[in-house]
């Protein structure tokens, strides 16, 4: 059987000639690719679990992942994150947006800060960033555990803080701690669990390279005053870019002390274009935004993609050029009437129809024969 295809397609290539073989030749090549460059795309998009909130939330496609970055300037505490969700939730009441249940939620929110503490336990005390958590952080951002498990902005008590593994064993020499206490600035707080920090020179370009560990917003703004950086939420998207205008009018702080991303759709064709087009404007810095280390890696992850796509557009563009004139050629040489198009449809729906049937005996005859097999048995 694979003989006979073979002898056919040589005798098919044979009389081709030699243009129309390196034609056909370059654009199975160029078909290959952009399937390629498109596997590329699909896999550099879920390679973020920070960016793909919206979708672990609902599988409808319904709702829509939007991030706001502060500069320190712009004084968001806490007071003004439950300002933004008032105004959120009266918006929302306003266009009749209300959950399913009465124990649904209709959005969910996080937010975050930075900045670093000196930490201690029994045996030593050593420095270590810290990102101040609030709302469902590791809804957002799920951390690897190694042990232990997550704590909640929400949670009525905030003395827990989730220790990176390096911090771990410095300060305990295990990374199965949690239960046990430490000591930040003379108050004890409690080990919830030990996570894997994220390592690799992206990682470290980003700003993930040192100790860090987690405690809450509340505990952390105690401690050292630190203001809000980071807001994130989902929340219901019904009509394409409602959920960002939403966000930017209740908004707290003026338009120049916070830069606002649609997590759900950075990775789309059109963004991905519209990142080429600003790239310009994307290498100067003119504000004092600092952005948290995973809002980096996706920065990065635009840039890389964005290359992805532009090579695969301009493989599509080629194809469809060429083949375009070419057909455009065969109808001025060939002068076909339509009869000769509907010949050419008929044609090949013929053959997909036999191609349907052949394929549909071969199932069958496959069925048949196991159960052959099962009954002999």
């Amino acid at each position: 059987m694979i003989q006979k295809v073979f002898f056919k397609l040589k005798e098919r290539f044979v009389g081709m000639g030699l243009y129309n073989i390196i034609t056909l030749s370059l654009t199975i090549c160029m078909l290959i690719a952009i399937l390629v460059l498109g596997i590329v795309l699909h896999i550099g998009k879920n390679a973020l679990p920070d960016q793909l909130m919206a979708g672990r939330w609902s599988k409808e496609g319904d709702v829509a992942q939007v991030s706001c970055f502060y500069s320190k300037e712009a004084y968001v505490t806490e007071d003004s994150i439950g300002q933004m969700r008032y105004n959120l939730e009266r918006k929302m009441q306003e266009q009749a947006l209300v959950p399913n249940t009465d124990t649904a939620r209709l959005y969910i929110d996080a937010y975050s800060a930075e900045g670093n503490i000196t930490i201690q336990s029994d045996k030593k005390s050593i420095e270590a960033n810290v990102i101040g958590i609030g709302g469902d952080f590791f809804l957002f951002h799920p951390v690897e555990l190694l042990s232990g498990m997550y704590f909640s902005g929400n949670d009525l008590m905030q003395d827990s803080v989730l220790l990176d593994e390096e911090a771990a064993w410095q300060l305990f020499g295990s990374n199965d701690i949690a239960g046990k206490t430490v000591t930040i600035y003379g108050m004890p707080y409690r080990v919830a669990g030990v996570y894997s920090r994220e390592q690799g020179d992206l990682e470290t370009m980003a700003g993930s390279k040192d100790t860090t560990i987690y405690m809450s917003y509340s505990a952390l703004a105690s401690l050292n005053g630190c203001n809000i950086t980071c807001y994130e939420v989902v929340m219901p998207n019904p009509v394409e870019g409602f959920a960002l205008d939403n966000i930017s009018e209740v908004n707290v702080s003026s338009e120049e002390n916070v830069k606002m991303v649609e997590n759900s759709n950075r990775f789309s064709y059109i963004s991905l274009y519209n990142i080429w087009t600003e790239r310009a404007s994307r290498s100067m810095k003119t504000d004092d935004i600092v952005f948290p280390f995973w809002e980096n890696l996706a920065r990065v992850k635009e840039e890389s993609l964005m290359e992805v796509a532009l090579w695969q557009i301009c493989m599509i563009c080629i194809l469809a050029i060429y083949w375009s004139v070419r057909l455009m050629i065969f109808i001025i040489k060939h002068k076909p009437n339509a009869q000769t198009f509907v010949k050419i449809w008929e044609y090949c729906i013929e053959k997909l129809r036999l191609w349907h049937k052949k394929a549909k005996e071969k199932k069958a005859a496959r069925k048949e024969k196991e159960l052959n097999t099962y009954i002999e048995f």
